[in-house]
């Protein structure tokens, strides 16, 4: 009896600690913590397929722009005024079916950072990325599709800092 008792409690320990373990965002960068807002769902809190309305509330903050199928918002960061991004949502009428960001930082230096630290943190969440013509693309499976985050850093192409990411469902 103790034996099957010592057993079961192994295998529960076991499996409570094979699941998804959130993110400890306190190493990374207050720039990469303050847009990245939460380790749940896709990226922000927000899932591919949630309604205008459910972005809006989760994002909740004023908008820069919208229509029926797309909202658009323009962010300064808290640090200060030089540091900035978008974020573009992309409905049909199924929801949300992609997410767009530019990212803005200061300088070249904290854009290579940023972009370490979300390589850093793409790959702990969804494996090993593959590079391809500058992007790096990590797909996962999520909600019974294939989601691609497809990121890139642009500083060259744009001669300031910038860093683009995009997230999209895979055709099937």
């Amino acid at each position: 009896m103790y034996k099957r008792l010592l057993f079961f409690c192994f295998v529960a320990l076991i499996a409570s600690s094979c699941g998804d373990k959130p993110t400890d965002l306190s190493q990374y960068d207050p720039m990469f913590r303050e847009v990245l807002k939460s380790d749940s769902g896709l990226f922000r809190s927000i899932e591919l397929g949630m309604s205008m309305e459910e972005v809006r509330k989760s994002e909740n903050m004023p908008l820069a722009g919208a229509d029926d199928m797309y909202l658009y918002y323009d962010i300064f960061l808290s640090d200060d005024s030089t540091n900035s991004y978008t974020l573009a949502y992309n409905f049909d009428n199924t929801g949300l079916t992609t997410i767009e960001m530019d990212l803005y930082p200061e300088s070249e230096e904290r854009s290579k950072l940023l972009m370490s630290q979300f390589s850093q943190y793409f790959k702990g969440k969804y494996g090993d990325g593959i590079g391809d013509k500058g992007f790096i693309t990590w797909k996962t499976k999520h909600g019974g599709r294939e989601i691609a985050f497809s990121m890139a850093d642009e500083s060259e192409a744009t001669d300031s800092p910038l860093l683009s990411l995009s997230i999209y469902p895979l055709e099937d």
